[in-house]
C-alpha cells in the first residue's frame, strides 16, 4: 500500500512539474523542498511532542508582473490520487488536513532561511514587497466520467479557516482546472509561432518598467477563467482570450468589451476568443444579433473571431 501511494505521489509531482516549466513557463521551479518548524508545539501532527519540519513539493518565485515592485513565492502542495476525489465527509476531513498544513508550511517558510535568501537574491532586485501564495494540487488520476472533476463547489467556508494562523492567498487546482490550463495552452501554443501570457494593466502595475506580456504566467491566473495571451504568428500580432466558461450571450458582450478595452499590447489586426463549446451554427446567429446592435464599433468588430479550443467538422475554418 505504502509503494502504491509513494507512486501515486511522484507521478503527481512529475505531472506538476511539467505544467509549471513546459505550460506556464516557471522553468525556476524547485522540488522537495523541506524548512524548520518555526511552531514545534503550535504545528503537532498526530501524537508526535513536537514538529521538526515541513516540505514543500514545489517552489517557484519570480517578479509579479501584475503588481509593482512586488515579488511572487508560490508554495506548492501536490496530492495525487489513483482513485476518485472522495465522498463529501472524506473530501472535507482531507481537505482540511491538507489546507491546514500548507498554511502551517508558509508561515514556517516565511521565517527560513530560503525565504531570506529569495528576497535578497537578483530575482528580487528592485521588489518592495512579497506576497507568499500557497497552491494545492489535489489531482485524480480517473477520468471525467467517473467523477465529478471540480472540487471547488464543495468547498466550504469553514474548511478555509485555521485556528490562530494568518496566509496571504490559497489557490486550489483540480483536475477539472487542470485540463483546461494543461491541454489548451500546450494546443495555443503549438498552433502559433509565438505565445506569451498577457498582463493587463490594473491599478497595481502601473509603473512603465513593467511588461504587458511575458513567457511566465501569473500564479494568479491559476483560478481564473479568463487566460489572456499575446500571440506572434505569420507576421500578425493579436490578441487571444482563453475561456473555461461555455459561450453564452453574456459572456461574449463581456469579453467584447475587455478586448476592446486592451490596447497597450497593439492587438490591433485581430482578437480570437476561444470557447470549450463554441458550435458555429448554434452560436453564431447569436454573435450575428450582437454584432448588430452597434455596442461596439464595427471596426473593432470586424477584427474579432471567435473559435472553439479545438477544432471540429461542426466550426470548420
Amino acid at each position: 500500500m505504502g509503494e502504491i501511494s509513494k507512486i501515486s505521489g511522484d507521478h503527481g509531482e512529475d505531472v506538476v512539474s511539467k505544467f509549471f516549466k513546459e505550460v506556464i513557463g516557471h522553468d525556476n521551479m524547485e522540488s522537495n523542498i523541506k524548512v524548520d518548524c518555526i511552531y514545534e508545539t503550535k504545528h503537532i501532527v498526530g501524537d508526535a511532542e513536537k514538529r521538526v519540519s515541513h516540505g514543500i513539493d514545489a517552489l517557484v518565485s519570480g517578479v509579479n508582473s501584475l503588481k509593482d515592485n512586488n515579488l511572487e513565492v508560490g508554495i506548492v502542495s501536490v496530492k495525487h490520487t489513483i482513485d476518485k476525489y472522495p465522498t463529501l465527509k472524506t473530501f472535507e476531513a482531507k481537505f482540511s488536513s491538507y489546507f491546514r498544513e500548507l498554511v502551517y508550511t508558509i508561515n514556517c517558510f516565511k521565517k527560513s532561511p530560503k525565504a531570506i535568501a529569495i528576497n535578497k537574491s537578483p530575482l528580487a532586485e528592485g521588489s518592495k514587497s512579497t506576497d507568499y501564495v500557497g497552491i494545492i494540487f489535489w489531482i485524480s488520476n480517473k477520468d471525467k466520467n467517473d467523477t465529478e472533476w471540480n472540487i471547488k463547489d464543495k468547498i466550504k467556508k469553514s474548511l478555509l479557516n485555521v485556528d490562530n494562523e494568518v496566509y496571504d492567498k490559497i489557490l486550489i487546482v483540480d483536475n477539472d482546472t487542470l485540463e483546461f490550463l494543461y491541454e489548451n495552452i500546450l494546443q495555443v501554443k503549438k498552433d502559433y509561432d509565438i505565445v506569451d501570457f498577457f498582463y493587463p494593466q490594473t491599478g497595481f502595475n502601473q509603473s512603465s518598467k513593467t511588461s504587458s506580456f511575458g513567457k511566465k504566467m501569473p500564479l494568479i491566473y491559476l483560478n481564473s477563467n479568463i487566460i489572456p495571451l499575446r500571440i506572434e504568428h505569420q507576421n500578425e500580432i493579436f490578441l487571444y482570450f482563453l475561456i473555461k466558461d461555455e459561450f453564452s450571450r453574456d459572456s461574449y458582450i463581456s469579453l467584447i468589451n475587455l478586448a476592446k478595452n486592451i490596447n497597450q499590447i497593439q492587438a490591433t489586426q485581430k482578437t480570437v476568443i476561444s470557447f470549450p463549446n463554441y458550435n458555429k451554427l448554434e452560436h453564431g446567429s447569436i454573435i450575428e444579433e450582437i454584432n448588430n446592435l452597434n455596442i461596439i464599433d464595427r471596426q473593432f468588430l470586424g477584427q474579432v473571431k471567435v473559435i472553439k479550443h479545438k477544432i471540429d467538422f461542426r466550426n470548420n475554418e
